[in-house]
């Protein structure tokens, strides 16, 4: 964890406050960054130099959505904890340290205390907590015809370009000095991130990651793929594009495809996704350079106002290799996630993926044949549980399996 540097705060004229944080990120000037089911720990210290009365302390984590075009805020999640309240314990606070001024300027030794007073004499207090962030509920939303029902966590710091929305997070302390007061509050941003996981993987495919190599394509390891189909029927003169299910002949000839995508269909971001193309054409060679795959992210915001879906294509698949095998043409491409956002649904807001093959002719508009959803997720896949068995029992001092000694046979008689 790092501790990031203190950010001052100034509460009244005579109260001052400092809030230290740790978090995962990676250097003490940078943004603090937290997962979900993270604990925020901290402390707040408190420098009192007269008399005053506070009523209550809380410590804020909320998730804003902005919308950029009516510049409206809409609120995702709002926790909130309290640090103090009229002298009772909180149930965040893990200890509090209560130092007095000496005649020479100077504090006293640490005292600890259970709570803070009502009325703060001068001093320094120090407040640490732990506070668990956006603990999962379930979210039983019903916005734009859609039923949602699942404990998600709220979605990650969302700030991307030219887009409608932005999505941020943010702690704040929020002090209230009671009557006739004015409360005072501050707030700090935080990137958050939601710690997501895929799916087991194929026996075959853990195995041969476990290994270091490359997995066996979906003729070895068909449980290790998802096969999608797609066709382009070329007509004379020109170039007529079109996508279906099914393969039909009517009088042109028909290229068929096949995707082949890694099962299941959920990728962490920092691995690239190795895909494969099998392309057919009984008529003519096949220009490799037709088929373009990308990767397309699209962000729905639901209402009210409703506004559709708005896609934008973020990365291109990159060919790797290409080879023909039994009258087929086998492409097989890299595509690269880098640094997208994980996929992630709420009631306000939902950001989804999708990998999309065009084909290009030339002198005509690149067609679309195929539109495959996938997840992103932050987390690499779990082993196989077999393959988590076998790494963990080591067999290397067993001989091989044609010299193991075989147990006794006993006779029936």
């Amino acid at each position: 964890m790092t501790s990031h540097t203190p950010i001052g705060i100034r509460i009244t004229n005579t109260v001052t406050a400092r809030l230290h944080l740790e978090s995962h990120a990676r250097s003490s000037t940078s943004m603090p960054l937290f997962f979900s089911s993270d604990t925020v720990r901290g402390r707040l210290e408190i420098e009192v130099k007269h008399e005053v009365k506070i009523k209550e302390i809380k410590l804020v984590a909320q998730c804003h959505l902005r919308r950029v075009d009516d510049d409206r805020v809409i609120s995702l999640i709002r926790q909130e904890a309290p640090l103090c309240t009229k002298g009772a314990p909180s149930t965040i606070v893990t200890a509090i340290t209560y130092s007095t001024p000496r005649d020479d300027g100077e504090f006293s030794s640490q005292c600890h205390t259970g709570s803070l007073p009502e009325v703060m004499s001068p001093g320094i207090y120090v407040i640490f907590f732990a506070l668990a962030l956006y603990e999962t509920k379930r979210d039983h939303g019903k916005s734009a015809g859609r039923m949602i029902d699942a404990a998600t966590p709220p979605p990650s710091s969302f700030f991307p370009q030219f887009s409608r929305v932005d999505i941020s997070h943010s702690l704040g302390l929020v002090v209230d000095r009671g009557k006739l007061h004015l409360d005072s509050s501050f707030w700090a941003p935080f990137a958050f991130l939601p710690r997501t996981r895929p799916r087991v993987p194929s026996l075959l495919r853990s195995l041969a990651f476990a290994e270091g190599r490359e997995a066996p394509d979906s003729d070895v390891d068909p449980e290790g793929w998802k096969i999608f189909f797609a066709s382009k029927l070329r007509e004379w003169p020109g170039c007529r594009l079109w996508a279906s299910q099914t393969s039909l002949e009517i009088g042109a000839a028909l290229i068929a495809m096949q995707l082949h995508l890694p099962s299941p269909l959920c990728y962490p971001r920092d691995l690239p996704v190795r895909l494969q193309a099998r392309v057919s054409d009984p008529s003519a060679a096949w220009p490799t350079a037709a088929i373009s795959i990308h990767l397309e992210q699209q962000l729905t915001v639901y209402g009210p106002p409703y506004h559709g879906p708005r896609a934008n294509v973020i990365r291109r698949a990159e060919l790797v290799r290409e080879r023909d095998v039994d009258e087929q043409r086998w492409l097989d491409f890299d595509l690269g996630l880098g640094t997208a956002k994980p996929t992630f649904v709420h009631s306000e807001v939902q950001l989804e993926y999708r990998v999309v093959v065009r084909i290009l002719a030339e002198g005509h508009t690149p067609a679309e044949i195929l539109r495959v959803p996938i997840t992103l997720v932050t987390d690499q896949a779990r082993l196989h549980p077999q393959v988590r068995a076998l790494m963990t029992h080591d067999l290397s001092h067993l001989p091989p399996k044609h010299e193991r000694s075989e147990p006794p046979r006993y006779s029936p008689h």
